[in-house]
This record gives C-alpha cells, structure tokens and sequence, in this order.
C-alpha cells in the first residue's frame, strides 16, 4: 500500500503546466496549484487571467502567494524520490534491479513475480515460462522492494486499480471494500495516464504556439500604432496651436467670473485614426472647453439687442410689465381678445422682435425660477391647443425643472449636466450659420447649442414663467437691459 501512496501524493503535487513537482506552488481563486513562474508566464500572454484547467477567466490579476503548506509537502516530495533514486542506485546500478535466486554476481532481474515474491533474472525465470502452475503467477516489470506491491489487509498482488478511490488494490479488495468502484488493471490505467500526458502535451504546445502568434500581432498593432502617431504628429502643429490659444483665452476668461469648484471636470475626447482625426479632436476640445468658459462668449455678447415681450402672444393667465421687459403667471384669466397669434393652452409668450438674419444675443434673468423655458421659434409656429417643443415643430428651446433638471427639446429631449443653476441665461443665434446657444452667464459656461439648424423663416425670442406652482415659482423672467455693444 505505501506504492499507492507515493502514487497518489506524486499527482496531487504535480503542476499541470509543466508536469513536474511544484516549486514555489500558488493557488488562485478557482482552488487549483500552479508553480509560481509557470502560471506567471502564462498569464503574460492572456488578456484577461483564466485557470488553465477549468478555464474560470478573471477580470483582474489575483494576487499570488506561495502555498507554504503544499510547498513543505511537495519538498518532502522531491526529497524522498531522491532518496529513492539514490538508494536504488547504489544497490542495483545504473537503475536495474537484480536476480534475487542468483548467487555470487547477480544478473540483472527481467520481470518480478508477486506470488513468489522474487526478482527474477533470464535464467531463474524460465520455470515460470513453462511449469503451467507458475504461469498463473502474476509478472511485473522488475521493481525493488516487492513487499509494497502486496495488499496489507488480504496478502494478494495489488494488480489493480481503483479509480474511485484512486489507489491499487488486489482482487479481495475489489470483491469488498471496493465493490461497486470502477477497477482496471495496472496497465489500464498505465495506458490512460500516458494518453492523458500526451494530449495535455499537445495541448499546452498550441496554447504556447497561439501565445506566440498573439505576441506577433500585438507587436505589429504597436509598430502600426508608431506609424499612425508619427503621422499625426507631422501634420498637427497648425491645429494644436489654434487649440492652445483657445484654451489660453479660455483661461483668462476663467479667471474672471466667480464660480465654486471646477477640481472634477475632465476633458474627453473619442479614439482618432489619422484621416479626420485633428479637425475631430479640434472640435470636441473646443465644445469641451466651452462648457467651461467659452472665450467667444464676449465677442458673441457684442450682438445684443433690445428685446421686449408681446402682450398679444402672451397667454391670457400670463401678466406681462408695461415696459414689456417682465413676465410672470398670475394665475387669474385676463380678459383679453382670442387673437390668432395668441397662445391660448400653454403659458408661453413671444418678443416682439424677429430676426431673418445676421447674429443677435439677449439676456434673460431666472434667478429664484425653479421652472422656466427659453428659447427662439419659427413666426409660423402653432399657438393653440397642447404643444411638444422640438426643432420639427419650429422650437429651439431649453428648460428647468424642479429647479435642477435641465433639458435640451431636441427631439428626443437631451438631459443636460450643468455644475450649478445659472441666475441669468444668455441666448445666441446665428441665422446663417444655423446654430442657437444658451449660456450661463455669470460664468460664461456654454449650457448648450443646436447646431446645424436650416432656418427658413424669422426668428422670435420666446420666453415662459411656467406655472407659479402655490408661490413656488412666483419670480418674474427678466429681460436684461442691452449694455454689450454701446
């Protein structure tokens, strides 16, 4: 029985890479032993870190720590089949296992016989080749120290294998405490193994093969990579100096306004190939940037004009000042004439100024309106019943709800990220260009701009309180006075 168990300790201390005994052996979360270099080293070539047996992947490295316990075994290991091999070797020489019925100089053993429980050489075994009663004897390959091969418990040859249990047993065994195991013979189960061996050998030659073809290709992707960033970089020295001096001015104009915390803004922008990526990534800079504080703000403030409200368009709960430059819900119906132009579902209002062209820019004061909409719109848009705001139907607009959610009506709707609610907001529009932005203007932060639009018609500032929401929101909309261009 001490055979089956040297047997069994051997595979339980076997690392399945390189098939040897462990050295320096680490578990990893799946429950199963490498050697410390080997699971290193294919972990090297992986994306992501499976288990080379069960094949569990996981997403980040996990730490490796020498198994101190299967180490002092697997030492204990090594020592002992040293032992074994040294022992053997001073008895027998040069590994062979001699006569035991030879007497003088012993010749060197052909085969064991368990029942008689000898080595035999040529010679002494030639009884066993043609006395029929010793041809029943079982026959192994010589081997020393022969008492190992006899079961303990019945005395009988252990000739077999049990692959429940995974140790040898002879024929009592298998008639009793192994009786409903599977059992094969040594040879068997000799055959399996080897098989086993060669096809983890094969394996493991086309997971390196692979791993190297892997190599090959991630050194090709950095050397096109080289290639790429060489040829962005030639011919980008006219687009990055534009972008610095953007970001320069920008800078200044940051300096200016006074504004709370600015430490998590980022700037992002997507992956680029060279064909369109420096006019790509001067777009998204800028667009980032003016988020922050669009340097261009100033020279778009220069393109002020004097705004005043409609009292015809406004709806009839709606009051608006005699200078025509505050309005606000107050929650009575006015008695007023139900003219075409008049809005008679939604509490919306108009200027009386339209634009058909060039650049123009106001400023409108929200402070204290946690719900408000602002905007341009198209002189032919609809003014009665119920109205969804988007640029299809002739409105370029946004607005603040529940004093923190801020929309774009683009068509779908866009939610918009700001840092903090502006007090007074300032709209630009360039007819030509197609392009309607809203600003913050304290902080002269790009709240957010349609772009690309096809204005065919003129143009209306728009404007709505919103309901006063029980005194809630009771606070005017404010045109703010021109003081940009005098």
């Amino acid at each position: 029985m001490a055979c089956s168990r040297s047997l069994i300790v051997e595979e339980n201390f076997q690392c399945s890479i390189c098939l040897s005994v462990f050295t320096k052996p680490v578990s990893i979360p799946c429950g199963h032993n490498f050697c410390f270099e080997c699971i290193s080293n294919y972990w090297d070539t992986t994306k992501t870190f499976p288990c080379p047996l069960c094949k569990e992947e996981f997403l980040t490295k996990p730490m490796l720590r020498v198994n101190t316990v299967i180490a002092e075994m697997a030492a204990k290991l090594k020592s002992k089949v040293q032992e074994k091999s040294t022992g053997i070797s001073e008895q027998a020489g040069n590994g062979n296992v001699f006569c035991t019925m030879c007497t003088g100089a012993r010749a060197a053993a052909l085969k064991s016989c368990l029942v008689c429980f000898m080595s035999l050489c040529e010679e002494h075994l030639k009884p066993h080749q043609t006395i029929l009663a010793l041809k029943k004897h079982k026959l192994i390959n010589p081997v020393e120290n022969l008492e190992n091969r006899i079961c303990e418990t019945h005395e009988e040859p252990l000739e077999l294998f049990c692959k429940v249990d995974h140790m040898f047993v002879c024929g009592a065994c298998k008639d009793t405490d192994h009786k409903n195991h599977k059992i094969v013979t040594l040879e068997e189960e000799a055959e399996m193994r080897k098989t086993q061996l060669g096809n983890e050998k094969t394996h493991a030659d086309e997971m390196i093969q692979s791993r190297q073809q892997k190599i090959q290709e991630i050194q090709k992707s950095m050397d096109a990579s080289r290639n790429n960033a060489a040829k962005a970089l030639s011919c980008s020295l006219h687009v990055t100096t534009a972008l610095a001096d953007y970001i320069k001015r920008s800078q200044a104009e940051l300096t200016k306004p006074q504004v709370k915390d600015w430490s998590d803004v980022t700037l992002t922008s997507d992956q680029f190939e060279v064909q369109g990526a420096l006019a790509k990534l001067e777009t998204t800079v800028m667009r980032e940037v003016s988020m922050l504080c669009d340097p261009d703000l100033k020279e778009k403030q220069q393109h002020a004009v004097d705004v005043t409200l409609d009292p015809d368009t406004a709806h009839p709960q709606l009051a608006v000042s005699a200078d025509g430059k505050q309005v606000t819900h107050g929650g009575r119906k006015r008695n007023v004439p139900n003219k075409r132009e008049r809005f008679d579902h939604v509490l919306n209002v108009m200027a009386k100024e339209g634009f058909s062209s060039g650049k123009f820019y106001y400023e409108v004061q929200v402070k204290d309106k946690p719900q408000w909409d602002l905007g341009v719109v198209n002189e032919s848009i609809n003014r009665k019943g119920d109205i969804r705001l988007s640029p299809k139907n002739g409105y370029w607009t946004i607005w603040l709800r529940k004093g923190h959610e801020f929309t774009a009506n683009t068509g779908p709707a866009i939610n918009l990220p700001v840092r903090e609610v502006p007090q007074k907001v300032g709209v630009f529009v360039d007819y030509e260009q197609g392009q309607v932005s809203f600003y913050d203007v304290d902080t002269k932060a790009n709240i957010f701009s349609f772009t690309g639009c096809n204005f065919t018609e003129k143009l209306f500032p728009f404007f709505s309180p919103c309901a006063n929401d029980d005194g809630k929101n009771s606070a005017p909309l404010i045109i703010a006075p021109v003081k940009y261009n005098n």
